[in-house]
């Protein structure tokens, strides 16, 4: 009697977990809850990703709107400088390609001059990066770049000058 009632015991487990027998449409209600499924996580993937581009966007706009905008001074100053800086630079070429026999000494005490004037306006621009509220750092720096310009238009001049006596002569 013993030996029967585990048996009988097991017996009885196995019938309450044998699972109830699926109707004939469990396939396609399967399908049906897997395309749903698939459908919630692409909606909730896309969801995500518009939420990091949305996220990335004001962060973006938010760093650019919050970045100080030059003064008008520094805008138009900074025009300025580059503009100067070419005219001295095509100067420069201009008088390189000047050859009059007798220059070489006035072109060499030239270039000394201008190195110190471009010398001085390093200085002032590093004491410009250091304080910029003071307008008369700008003042200073146009005016050097004036200065240089002038410089080399004179030296231009002397040579073109030199250079028509030395046609004259021949």
């Amino acid at each position: 009697m013993t030996k029967k009632l585990p048996h009988k015991a097991f017996e009885k487990w196995a019938v309450a977990l044998k699972a109830p027998p699926l109707p004939e449409s469990h396939q396609d209600l399967f399908l049906k809850r897997l395309a749903h499924t698939k459908r919630h996580r692409q909606r909730r993937l896309v969801l995500q990703w518009a939420a990091v581009a949305l996220l990335f966007l004001s962060l973006g706009s938010g760093i650019f709107f919050t970045q100080p905008q030059p003064e008008p001074e520094i805008e138009q100053f900074l025009r300025a400088e580059t503009y100067l800086t070419q005219m001295i630079q095509e100067h420069v070429v201009q008088i390189e390609k000047i050859n009059v026999s007798g220059s070489k000494k006035l072109v060499e005490n030239s270039k000394l001059k201008l190195a110190k004037l471009q010398n001085s306006y390093q200085e002032l621009y590093q004491d410009w990066d250091l304080n910029q509220n003071q307008p008369l750092f700008i003042n200073a720096l146009i005016l050097n770049l004036r200065t240089q310009l002038q410089l080399l238009e004179d030296i231009q001049e002397q040579l073109t000058l030199l250079q028509q006596k030395s046609y004259e002569k021949i």
